[in-house]
């Protein structure tokens, strides 16, 4: 079973920020983790909700984006 940082890490490939770095659709995404579209979008929108109220995956998540933006 995964810990909540490591599925945090996940989750947050399927983030709103994380798709402007990519072409790939929902449905792309879903089919690289085995997963339909819909339950790709419900992942975004948990993990953007749980971003606002906590501060270490908030911190993660723009460490990778300023990553991301750098290359």
């Amino acid at each position: 079973m995964k810990g909540p940082l490591q599925q945090s890490y996940r989750n947050i490939t399927f983030g709103s920020e994380a798709q402007a770095f990519t072409s790939l659709s929902l449905a792309e995404i879903g089919r690289l983790f085995k997963m339909d579209y819909s339950a790709v979008s419900q992942v975004a929108k948990r993990f953007e909700q749980e971003s606002k109220v906590n501060n270490k995956i908030r911190e993660i998540k723009q460490k990778i984006i300023a990553a991301l933006k750098e290359n």
